[in-house]
């Protein structure tokens, strides 16, 4: 009877041994679950937190996108922006003066709108009622052929107002070349464009 009590005595106490080493590996393995869960909780919020701010910092960008020109060559178009940009050389060189319907080349959209000039104005401010000549680049389609003013034949555009920001100015005259076809055609337009 004696070894019957201890045998049992033993194998509880082995049972109870193993149980607790049981209980130590369900907890080991309960602590593991709860630590990846919490790491996969905190890549999950990173990553919805790096998408909020790509998505925030894209409106904003559309947001600030204002403006537009409206062409007309062998058909009308409009761009859903125009931008001017002064950018001065220097005291003796001329200001480079550009219209141009994307903010940074990775952004351009079409219809694609580029005018170029070189100016002696050093500010936007002394343009205003002033006539000035480019050079004006106009891609329609992104696959299509590009419309071009020659270097002999520069577009003439007159800036019709400069104020709160914005630059409005008209096509005086403009004849460009298709690229595709070597077709020439009279142009119009106007643009209201964003000082950047």
């Amino acid at each position: 009877m004696k070894f019957v009590q201890f045998a049992f005595s033993s194998a509880t106490v082995v049972l109870v041994v193993l149980s607790l080493t049981g209980c130590g590996k369900v907890k080991t393995l309960a602590g593991k679950a709860k630590t990846a869960a919490q790491q996969q909780a905190a890549n999950l919020k990173k990553q919805a937190t790096e998408k909020l701010e790509s998505a925030s910092t894209d409106v904003q960008e559309e947001l600030q996108m204002a403006g537009k020109a409206s062409l007309t060559l062998d058909g009308p178009l409009e761009t859903k922006a125009c931008y001017a940009r002064f950018v001065t050389q220097g005291e003796k060189r001329p200001t480079v003066f550009e219209l141009r319907s994307y903010s940074s080349p990775d952004k351009e959209e079409y219809p694609s709108v580029f005018f170029h000039s070189q100016i002696q104005a050093k500010t936007a401010a002394e343009l205003s009622g002033q006539v000035v000549s480019g050079r004006l680049f106009v891609q329609p389609n992104a696959d299509g052929p590009t419309w071009f003013s020659a270097v002999g034949t520069p577009v003439e555009l007159q800036i019709k107002s400069i104020a709160d920001n914005m630059l409005t100015a008209e096509i005086v005259s403009a004849s460009l070349q298709n690229t595709q076809t070597g077709a020439a055609t009279a142009a119009t337009g106007s643009f209201s464009a964003v000082q950047r």
